[in-house]
């Protein structure tokens, strides 16, 4: 059995406290939003009509055809074919002359025309003595370059982290070949409406279990400490998934209170449940948007549900088990996805120093609640995409209503059509992987090969 902790362990540990802090000090107050000037009732109607994914202005010949994702493989890759080496510490090493350990050589090592004249000279034995080794502990010590002791003790940690980290490569299946981007690079494409809608149909009249069949699936073991990684053909990390967040977990109650507080007057309107039941593109549940609309915009609003829910809003951020989870997602991109939590914050420090607008959620501009009405069991998703999503990390995050248990290890599976996956997703656990760039939905699994896509009795 494996001792060693968790990064959901490492993070209560070592960054809990401290990702807390840093989030409360970054929050900025709810109602700021930029306007350049005062809007008209009718641009007022235009501005929320934006919010429709459904108008999108996008030329035909910048559209691509949803791949055949049959043809895609996966297996599992060691950290060697990845180019990750390791100290003798088990860190990985900064130097990438090699693998497996640092190499040491001299010019008496080069086999040349000069060198193999010459006698070789005896080298000198190495000593492992006292003073040696601790001249080795205090090196490994030591920060490295430009960091300090704690930066340097994080990255630490984070590279430990990573080398644990289950990787599973997808043979056939390419970013730049099988997702769909804007010219632009800032968000995605739209899938060709009839493919889409005939997927939607599929998934619907349920035929499409037989091309899932063939589908990878990743289930999720409880008892590893890894989480799990999908890269494309060319080692390049499109999703993680995370282990389970216990201590989130044991949070369950408070935060399944605060967001069905936020989200109660709304769900019990009988209006909102038609309007979502014959509108809403990904499923029959409502989805309760807060944040800012579309950060690569120079205007950047608050979305409409959120103005016109502003003082539930804030009340639902300023619980403490909701920051709990705000801080933890931000943690996690940071340190599994160093570079796009680089690119958000420089988004965010040009919206703050051009309109005083900073995120609400860290780093990130939204957050929605994919609510349950009351007469309904679980939320499961139709084929769709999220075209409009900055390109990124999206978060899916699973939350089970109180006095309930989901049956996970069969029940509304997440799959990424374009890559051919299905990703078990258990209570408590968080998915990475950009949304903008796919089709995705859920699906069951049934005790046979062959997936179904809809059952009524997940929640047991």
């Amino acid at each position: 059995m494996d001792d060693s902790p968790s990064e959901t362990d490492v993070y209560c540990s070592e960054f809990r406290a401290i990702s807390i802090r840093w989030h409360l000090s970054g929050r900025e107050k709810i109602a700021v939003e930029y306007r350049p000037m005062p809007l008209s009732k009718r641009q007022r109607l235009e501005e929320d009509s934006k919010e429709n994914e459904e108008n999108l202005d996008i030329p035909e010949d910048d559209r691509r055809d949803i791949p055949k994702a049959e043809k895609v493989t996966w297996t599992p890759v060691r950290l060697v074919e990845l180019g990750i080496p390791k100290d003798d510490d088990g860190s990985m090493s900064e130097d990438q002359g090699g693998l497996g350990g640092r190499h040491e050589s001299s010019a008496q090592d080069v086999m040349s025309p000069e060198s193999t004249n010459k006698k070789k000279k005896k080298k000198k034995k190495r000593t492992r003595g006292k003073t040696s080794e601790q001249k080795r502990q205090r090196q490994r010590r030591a920060p490295q370059p430009g960091l300090t002791i704690a930066q340097s003790k994080h990255e630490k940690i984070v590279r430990g982290l990573k080398l644990r980290t289950h990787f599973l490569r997808a043979e056939g299946f390419s970013l730049n070949e099988n997702s769909r981007v804007t010219s632009t690079g800032w968000h995605g494409l739209p899938p060709p409406k009839d493919e889409l809608q005939e997927l939607i149909a599929r998934h619907r009249d349920g035929s499409i279990s037989e091309q899932l069949s063939h589908f990878h699936r990743v289930p999720f073991d409880p008892t590893s400490k890894s989480p799990t990684a999908l890269l494309d053909c060319m080692n390049r990390a499109f999703g993680i998934r995370t282990t389970t967040a216990h201590f989130l977990a044991k949070l369950g109650s408070q935060l399944y209170d605060a967001m069905y507080q936020l989200l109660g007057p709304t769900l019990a309107n009988d209006s909102v449940k038609r309007d979502c039941e014959l509108k809403n593109p990904r499923g029959d549940h409502f989805q309760g948007l807060m944040g800012h609309q579309r950060p690569y915009h120079d205007t950047i609003i608050l979305v409409k549900w959120h103005k016109d829910n502003l003082k539930a809003v804030e009340a639902f951020l300023d619980t403490p088990c909701v920051q709990e989870l705000i801080a933890w997602v931000n943690w996690f991109l940071r340190t599994f996805f160093p570079n796009v939590a680089e690119r958000y914050q420089r988004c965010a420090d040009w919206h703050k120093a051009k309109y005083g607008v900073s995120p609400l959620f860290g780093l990130f501009w939204n957050f929605c609640i994919n609510g349950i009405f009351p007469d309904q069991l679980r939320i499961h998703t139709v084929p769709h995409g999220d075209p409009k999503n900055v390109i990124g990390a999206c978060v899916i995050f699973v939350y089970v209503k109180p006095g309930f248990e989901f049956d996970h290890k069969t029940r509304s599976w997440f799959v990424i059509f374009e890559a051919g996956v299905i990703i078990e997703l258990p209570p408590w656990v968080a998915f990475f992987y950009p949304s903008s760039l796919f089709i995705h939905f859920n699906c069951d699994i049934s005790g046979t090969s062959t997936p179904s896509v809809y059952s009524g009795d997940s929640l047991q």
